[in-house]
């Protein structure tokens, strides 16, 4: 259970006081997250005024930053916000009563966002996968209108670094694989006009929300920083559209690529090399896995079980990605 920072009541009822959300009903711990503390916290309304109340009862998410530097709070904050603002289906943080969004409890920096509402969506339909395809690329236009720059924790140099990190541990037929990385580095080279701004670079399920074919929510931008906008996309696909044996439902990247284009059309360059980002999306989550199955005390922070995914999982997509390359008109 990811739950670093153990709270009592009245610590969560003194932090929330500010914001003028009412009353705490009722709180508990999320085991999902990793790298953070989260509550999720319910609040009584019924004495709000009605301009700030839509029902009674209202939910929240308190996070609790264990670790990130306040560069990268700053940024989560004027990220999230920017999308929100823009009417995108993104939560943002709250600002308390003097307009303050971070606050701290036992020591540490932590936020309030609206719970959103909705599942993770199992089995996406073509109308969700269409919608997140728009939504998507609204974003990433919203983020370079804005002209926004973070450096990425999940850059190439990063993926590279750990490719090397883990070559010695790895067999003949899953070396060829690793070469995965050297060889998208090389290609992009002579690729210098790849759009690139700020990306969610982790927008798996478990990321959005939806209700039915209605999408309600994208989450969790810890992974969010400069890259390339085929990348964002890639990730999308591999996850959203992938059969178990690695294979792709067509219909449903259609759905994904058709939304995305009615907003930002792809480059020339973009639909050259749509099957190598496929493949170097694929490499990222492969290595990261695996060097977590390999290695899993170093890989994150302690104190907390983390859920231990499988990389076969994506070397089987990273396999059909070269053996059935994917190509756009």
């Amino acid at each position: 259970m990811a739950v670093y920072t153990v709270l009592e009541r009245a610590e969560i009822e003194a932090f929330i006081e500010p914001y003028g959300i009412g009353p705490l009903i009722d709180f508990r711990g999320v085991a999902a997250g990793i790298e953070n503390t989260n509550y999720f916290l319910s609040t009584d309304h019924s004495d709000l005024p009605s301009e700030l109340r839509t029902r009674t009862e209202q939910e929240y998410v308190l996070t609790i930053f264990e670790a990130s530097s306040p560069d990268e709070l700053a940024f989560f904050i004027e990220l999230t916000t920017l999308l929100n603002h823009s009417q995108l289906p993104v939560p943002c943080p709250l600002e308390n009563a003097d307009g303050i969004a971070i606050q701290q409890i036992q020591g540490k920096p932590a936020v309030l966002v609206p719970k959103v509402s909705g599942n993770h969506p199992q089995q996406p339909s073509e109308s969700l996968c269409h919608a997140i395809g728009v939504t998507l690329a609204k974003t990433h236009q919203v983020c370079l209108q804005a002209k926004l720059q973070h450096q990425s924790s999940r850059s190439l140099s990063w993926l590279s670094q750990l490719a090397t990190e883990l070559k010695p541990r790895l067999n003949a037929e899953d070396l060829t694989l690793l070469e995965e990385v050297s060889r998208f580095q090389q290609l992009i080279k002579s690729h210098s006009d790849l759009p690139v701004t700020v990306i969610h670079g982790d927008l798996f399920r478990d990321n959005a929300l939806a209700a039915g074919d209605q999408l309600t929510g994208i989450i969790d931008f810890n992974s969010a920083g400069d890259g390339y906008l085929m990348m964002d996309i890639a990730v999308v696909v591999n996850d959203w559209c992938a059969n178990a044996d690695g294979s792709l439902q067509q219909s449903l990247v259609t759905a994904i690529m058709t939304g995305y284009q009615q907003i930002r059309p792809f480059t020339s360059d973009e639909v050259l090399l749509w099957n190598d980002f496929l493949r170097i999306a694929a490499s990222r989550f492969w290595l990261s896995r695996l060097a977590t199955k390999l290695d899993p005390n170093n890989r994150h922070r302690p104190g907390g079980l983390v859920e231990q995914k499988d990389p076969e999982q994506y070397r089987r997509i990273l396999l059909h990605r070269i053996s059935t390359p994917q190509k756009l008109s």
